[in-house]
């Protein structure tokens, strides 16, 4: 969780408590429903998806180009770098969104929470997330 919170203020650095964890729950739920929890699951999506939330390297690519960084596809297989990708990626497309946008951009992209296609993807994560408060 300590890496995490490093990961959500290097975003933000004035984050309020319960949006941190608000965003923590989603980046949990959508583990469980990308890789069921493992940290080194078999790759998804025919090869290209990689590590515990599956990045792809289209991704890797598109956080590199907004925040200058350089991250490497290798990176993709490290929970704690996985974490702030997420971080970044949805933060940048939905800084002020909630579970169900951080969600539907990462499974569908920028344009995510807008597609239908995704909405089945939100529904896996959303069951997660009301399994969690159980």
């Amino acid at each position: 969780m300590i890496t995490l919170t490093f990961a959500l203020l290097a975003v933000n650095p004035a984050l309020t408590d319960a949006w941190a964890v608000s965003l923590g729950r989603t980046i949990a739920a959508v583990r469980m429903v990308e890789a069921s929890g493992r940290l080194d699951p078999p790759p998804g999506d025919g090869g290209s998806a990689i590590g515990p939330l599956q990045i792809r390297p289209i991704l890797v690519a598109d956080v590199n180009r907004i925040y200058g960084t350089a991250y490497t596809l290798a990176d993709r297989r490290a929970l704690d770098k996985s974490m702030k990708l997420f971080c970044l990626y949805v933060l940048y497309y939905y800084p002020d969104g909630g579970p169900e946008q951080w969600a539907r951009c990462w499974n569908g992209g920028p344009a995510g929470p807008q597609r239908r296609a995704t909405a089945a993807y939100w529904s896996r994560v959303r069951r997660v997330l009301a399994a969690m408060d159980r």
